[in-house]
């Protein structure tokens, strides 16, 4: 009887080296699996559980395919982000006690919180693009460390939902999804409209440090 091949044990340096910063996502579909460390300060190890690694242009393909998802639930995901991020805010304010909340920073607390509480919820009614899923990389969870960092994540989806829509309205010749000139319209006026202005609120919100 043969021996078993046995599967390469690669360094993290190394995986992300390959396939770039969304390196995390090789375990997610299937390419390798995380091997617990057995000391402290080990570098972190992977198996490869395929014959060879594919090229990031590969690697980036799959990705795209495993994470489609609905416009409409793209959206909502990103305004339930920044609802969180506002009551995460307020909590805070609330929690400084009463003296603090008049200093500079319970005031830079409140203006924050002032943005985010008013940002109104923008979502697509039209039965046809309900359905329709677009390809959203989120970031790795390592790299999104901060309420600033989450609230951009929030950003990219809104802006990739509104981009998406732009092109599907400017787009005279699409067979995929044909619109009458009065879906276009409502499309401009009731989404892509309200999201550059939702675009436009999030740029003035400021989160104040911890210190």
């Amino acid at each position: 009887m043969e021996n078993e091949k046995e599967n390469v044990v690669i360094t993290v340096r190394k995986l992300k080296k390959e396939l770039g910063s969304y390196y995390p996502y090789a375990t997610t579909v299937g390419l390798c699996k995380a091997i617990p460390k057995t000391k402290k300060g080990q570098m972190r190890r992977y198996e490869v559980l395929v014959d060879e690694l594919p090229s990031r242009g590969e690697f980036m393909k799959v990705l795209n395919e495993k994470f489609k998802t609905p416009l409409s639930s793209l959206l909502s995901d990103a305004f339930c982000d920044i609802e969180a991020l506002g009551e995460e805010i307020n909590e805070w304010w609330e929690n400084m006690g009463e003296n603090l909340q008049c200093s500079s920073k319970g005031e830079e607390l409140e203006e924050c919180f002032g943005v985010l509480e008013y940002i109104e919820e923008v979502t697509i009614d039209n039965d046809a693009l309900e359905n329709i899923k677009i390809s959203f990389i989120p970031t790795p969870a390592q790299d999104v460390t901060s309420r600033g960092d989450r609230l951009q994540e929030c950003v990219s989806m809104i802006t990739l939902v509104k981009e998406y829509l732009s092109e599907l309205v400017e787009d005279e010749d699409n067979e995929t999804l044909p619109l009458t000139d009065e879906e276009k319209e409502s499309i401009q006026d009731e989404a892509i409209d309200p999201l550059d202005e939702v675009l436009s609120e999030l740029e003035n919100v400021y989160f104040p440090s911890m210190y």
